[in-house]
């Protein structure tokens, strides 16, 4: 029997085949969960240009490959409302989440002389406020044995991230609230982790920024998605021995 087997795992932001939510999903699908994942179109188009969105369908193909079940929702968490109908449309569908991967974000640059509120808005409501309601949401729906919360962080705890002052300070209020949330959370057994991946190749790295943090990492290389999927795994299965409630920094050697 495969170590998750049974179990439901719900994960914001997958979109992309490059992508971290990909590789995760694709792990925790491969050791027996059931994968119920959301994606945003108009934003991967942002980000990515028009190829950037159009990979879904070929991801919850690729995922069903491991013989589970696979759902996927388009939905914009930027709206208050989006958690709530989130959270019930996989009730609907699976009738429970175990597990909750808040790998979502919203992610631009700006400076402390060029923040403004739009840009501050835009990345609270995913980064922060659709984290910790979709986060209360599972909470209010968890009945089973034991369940997670992993929500992506950044690295704002180990130094200054002078060009993304936004996202920084969203991303530092999910350490908080990871912490805060831990003793309510434990009442049902459920465990809460921040996990900050370091610099990850997904498709954004220059060929002279991939050789810079190759040189920087005791590994000698860039760390790759697989690599967060495989500690995400490790995670769930407790073989970290981490405390609920704490940032996972693991940096790769970096």
């Amino acid at each position: 029997m495969k170590k998750l087997e049974g179990k439901t795992a719900l994960m914001t932001g997958v979109s992309r085949k490059k992508g971290i939510g990909f590789a995760i999903a694709h792990a925790l699908a491969q050791d027996g969960a059931d994968i119920f994942l959301t994606y945003h179109k108009p934003y991967d188009k942002e980000l990515w240009g028009e190829g950037g969105a159009d990979e879904v369908e070929e991801i919850v193909e690729e995922l069903r490959k491991t013989d589970v079940k696979v759902e996927a929702l388009e939905l914009d968490l930027s709206l208050p409302e989006g958690p709530k109908k989130l959270m019930e449309e996989v009730i609907k569908k699976f009738g429970k989440v175990d597990i909750l991967i808040n790998n979502a974000c919203h992610s631009g640059k700006d400076t402390v002389e060029t923040l403004d509120a739009t840009s501050l808005d835009k990345h609270y409501a995913v980064n922060t406020r659709a984290t910790l309601l979709l986060t209360g949401e599972f909470f209010k729906q968890f009945t089973g044995d034991e369940g997670w919360v992993i929500s992506m962080t950044s690295g704002q705890g180990v130094g200054p991230m002078a060009a993304e002052i936004a996202y920084a300070s969203t991303k530092g209020a999910i350490d908080a609230f990871t912490l805060s949330a831990s003793p309510d959370l434990a009442k049902k057994n459920i465990k809460i982790y921040a996990l900050d991946p370091g610099p990850v190749d997904t498709g954004w790295m220059t060929e002279e920024l991939k050789t810079d943090v190759a040189k920087a990492s005791t590994k000698g290389r860039v760390t790759e998605p697989n690599d967060i999927a495989q500690e995400i795994l490790s995670i769930l299965s407790g073989e970290e021995g981490v405390q609920s409630g704490q940032v996972i920094r693991r940096r790769y050697g970096i």
